[in-house]
């Protein structure tokens, strides 16, 4: 019985152009909500292979790091004991040549 009272209800221009434009808002709405879900997505997989890559690079440069030191410690036992150099100037040298080889890798990583 409500439902013949609401269809014997004459409808104004007003309700028409209101059910267009929620008609109209529901579909920009989905199609808003696509997009900002692809970007979202597109975002989340950016953010995971960068993530992906500084682990890899913070790794690398982790082992890098330990070889550098058990080189230097390596070099230093065998200054020491190859030319019976005292600790501190086994140290001198060593330090020199790792700023040496600084000076030489960031010289060369300028000319690119």
């Amino acid at each position: 019985m409500l439902f013949l009272m609401a269809s014997n209800k004459k409808r104004s221009m007003g309700d028409y152009i209101s059910e267009g434009f929620e008609a109209v808002s529901e579909g920009v709405g989905k199609f808003a909500r696509n997009k900002i879900d692809r970007i979202a997505d597109n975002t989340e997989d950016r953010f995971m292979a960068f993530q992906d890559r500084m682990i890899k690079r913070l790794a690398s440069i982790l082992l890098f790091g330990i070889a550098i030191v058990f080189l230097s410690l390596g070099a230093f036992y065998l200054l020491k004991e190859l030319f019976s150099l005292t600790d501190s100037i086994s140290f001198f040298i060593i330090g020199i040549l790792l700023v040496v080889i600084g000076i030489l890798v960031k010289s060369l990583n300028q000319k690119n």
